[in-house]
């Protein structure tokens, strides 16, 4: 039978492998925040600017994972350095859905070919 101990260290592995060294508990509280903050920025969005739920929940996760594996390098500039690990996390999954949409919208070749099939695409086309 598998303890909740077990649980954390595959957890922890698995975050190790995506480069993520960042303690378990702050790593949960931060992903909930950016998770939760992702949510209510698209609660509050106009329905027609609405993106599917599991996409912007996708790009909420990705970030939030990319500013906790970033945390190392960023400590101590300017004001974002020195910020708490989940209100870093929590920025980045309020932000996440607009940077995506914004880097898709801008990519040429296969990125916009992607933002295309997956409703990203822009005014213009």
């Amino acid at each position: 039978m598998s303890t909740g101990m077990d649980l954390n260290g595959w957890a922890a592995v698995v975050l190790l492998a995506f480069g993520v060294a960042v303690p378990m508990p702050a790593f949960g509280g931060g992903m909930l925040l950016a998770l939760g903050c992702c949510y209510a920025v698209r609660a509050f969005s106009p329905v027609e600017a609405r993106r599917a739920l599991g996409l912007s929940l996708f790009a909420a996760i990705l970030a939030a994972m990319l500013t906790a594996g970033l945390r190392e390098n960023t400590v101590g500039i300017w004001v974002w350095g020195h910020l708490p690990l989940q209100v870093q996390m929590a920025a980045a999954g309020m932000t996440s859905q607009a940077a995506f949409e914004l880097v898709a919208l801008r990519g040429k070749g296969a990125l916009g070919k992607l933002a295309d099939k997956v409703g990203l695409s822009g005014p213009d086309k």
